[in-house]
């Protein structure tokens, strides 16, 4: 009675584990190979490159927040904030677009991505040290402006009705 116990107290999954895959492209949309991909979550890092085809992926991970940063020679590092993982979750973000650059020095741009589905997000934040009048622009995925905003007396700012993808702050 205790051996049939034991094996179906064993067969009984504790958690599933997440994913994370996308590729990595340049500005003409070329597939960039052999990129270095970091994921961080703070506490674990997690490291691989892409493959001929400038995809990647992450298997067997814990659910969380990461941070996902890129970088090969010949283009600016790229960081993406903000990655969150579900429990089992099987993520795939867009392509991942890299600028030409000497790749050496602090990141070029940290970016946020926005959850994927039919609604729409919030993006906010606050600039340090605090101060109102502030403009803060949000720049799209074209690497242009697509909106701005002014801080609040505490420096706060926010930007509403914002489609998932990649954004940037300036």
């Amino acid at each position: 009675m205790r051996i049939a116990l034991i094996a179906a107290i064993s067969l009984i999954p504790l958690s599933q584990a997440a994913s994370l895959t996308g590729s990595v492209v340049n500005a003409t949309g070329a597939s960039i190979a052999k990129a270095n991909v970091e994921l961080n979550s703070g506490a674990q890092k997690y490291q691989t490159r892409t493959d001929d085809a400038g995809v990647f992926q992450f298997l067997d991970l814990p659910a969380g927040k990461y941070t996902l940063s890129f970088s090969v020679i010949g283009f600016k590092r790229f960081t993406l904030r903000s990655v969150d993982l579900a429990e089992g979750e099987k993520k795939q973000i867009p392509e991942v677009p890299l600028d030409v650059g000497n790749g050496c020095g602090s990141p070029f741009r940290d970016l946020v991505l926005l959850p994927s589905g039919d609604s729409f997000g919030r993006l906010s934040g606050s600039v340090s040290p605090s101060a109102k009048g502030v403009e803060v622009t949000l720049v799209c995925r074209t690497f242009t402006p697509c909106r701005s905003t002014n801080t609040d007396s505490k420096g706060h700012f926010s930007f509403d009705m914002i489609s998932s993808g990649f954004y940037g702050l300036n």
